[in-house]
C-alpha cells in the first residue's frame, strides 16, 4: 500500500512525497535574500552534494576541503589522518576544511524517520533493524520490503544531509550560490 505523510507527520496509505520539501528548498535557495538566508553570507559556487559527500563518513572515510574561489570540494583520501599521503599546502583563506560528522547524525535520522511510520508493525521492524552493530545495513535491507517507504527514506536522508551542508556553510559565513544553469540542463 502506498504511504503519505499526514498533517500530524505520520505515514499512511497514499503516496509519500518529499518532492515538495525538495522543491521548496530549491526555490528558497534561488531567492535572494530570503528570511532564512542572511544577505551577509558570502555565496560560493559549490554543489551541496559535494559538501554532503565530505560531511558523511568518519575520520577514515570522510572530510575534505572546499576551495572557496572555485567551489570545488577536494575529498580527503582514505587514511589521510595517518600521514600516509603527500602533504597538502594546508589551510589558506581560500579553503575551508570540512570535518566529517561521523555516523551519529545518520543514526538519528533513521530514528526520526521510524518515528514517522504510522504502521506500528513497520516501525517495530525498522526499530529492531537499527539495534546494534550493522544498523545501517540492516535498516537498508529491511526497508527493501517496502519500496515506496524505501524511496521516501532516501529522499528524506538526502534532504537531511543537504540541510547539514547548508548549516555547515552558514556557520562558516557562506552559502551555496544558486546554480546559474536553467532547470533541466
Amino acid at each position: 500500500m502506498p504511504l503519505v505523510r499526514s498533517s500530524s507527520g505520520h505515514l499512511h496509505g497514499g503516496t509519500v512525497s518529499f518532492e515538495r520539501l525538495w522543491l521548496a528548498d530549491e526555490l528558497q535557495a534561488a531567492l535572494e535574500p530570503t528570511p532564512t538566508v542572511s544577505p551577509t553570507l558570502l555565496a560560493v559556487p559549490v554543489d551541496l552534494g559535494d559538501v554532503v559527500d565530505a560531511l558523511r563518513g568518519d575520520a577514515t572515510f570522510g572530510g575534505g576541503r572546499l576551495d572557496l574561489r572555485t567551489g570545488e570540494v577536494i575529498l580527503n583520501p582514505p587514511f589521510a589522518e595517518l600521514g600516509l599521503e603527500e602533504e597538502d599546502e594546508g589551510e589558506s583563506e581560500d579553503r575551508l576544511t570540512i570535518e566529517p560528522l561521523g555516523s551519529r547524525p545518520g543514526y538519528r535520522d533513521m530514528e526520526r524517520f521510524i518515528a514517522t511510520c504510522h504502521d506500528t508493525r513497520t516501525a517495530n521492524r525498522l526499530s529492531r533493524a537499527i539495534d546494534g552493530k550493522g544498523a545501517f545495513r540492516r535498516f537498508r535491507v529491511t526497508l527493501e520490503s517496502w519500496p515506496e517507504l524505501e524511496n521516501s527514506w532516501y529522499r528524506y536522508d538526502e534532504e537531511r544531509w543537504r540541510g547539514r551542508a547548508r548549516e555547515f556553510l552558514a556557520d562558516a559565513g557562506y552559502r551555496a550560490a544558486p546554480d546559474p544553469s536553467p532547470p533541466g540542463d
